[in-house]
């Protein structure tokens, strides 16, 4: 009997390990006038960073890690949602979504937000219009 006691302990503590390890999604809508957040994640987490845009204006927002190619963040493409807009209007603008996957550990890194024409390159010394810290965690 105290086998079985032991044993029941023993898986409930291993789903409750395991309940607590499972990966978060971490949502970021920016504000108007802010040009910087912070979060913090952990490995296997997903932040979405949520900024507004309008992409009939031909701009719309272009993401990088500042660390370039040796990202510890995997920034995915970014998606757009319209605005509801009862009357048919066209050019309505709406959000610009970008999920981005944490790859890595104990490290500290910043997503980069550029809002300019698609065929246009990120310059070098070229200043960002909103940025993300985010701190990983083991």
């Amino acid at each position: 009997r105290m086998d079985s006691v032991k044993l029941t302990l023993t898986a409930l503590t291993m789903s409750l390990l395991a309940l607590s390890a499972e990966a978060e999604t971490i949502t970021i809508v920016a504000k108007q006038q802010e040009k910087f957040t912070s979060t913090s994640a952990h490995k296997g987490d997903t932040v979405i960073v949520r900024l507004p845009c309008n992409p009939t204006t031909g701009y719309s927002w272009k993401a990088q890690s500042e660390r370039g190619e040796s990202s510890y963040l995997s920034i995915g493409e970014m998606s757009f949602e319209r605005k509801s807009n009862p009357n048919g209007m066209v050019g309505v603008g709406g959000v610009c979504e970008f999920r981005t996957e944490v790859i890595g550990a104990e490290q500290k890194e910043t997503i980069q937000f550029f809002y300019m024409r698609p065929w246009e390159a990120i310059q070098q010394n070229q200043s960002p219009q909103y940025e993300v810290e985010v701190t990983m965690k083991e």
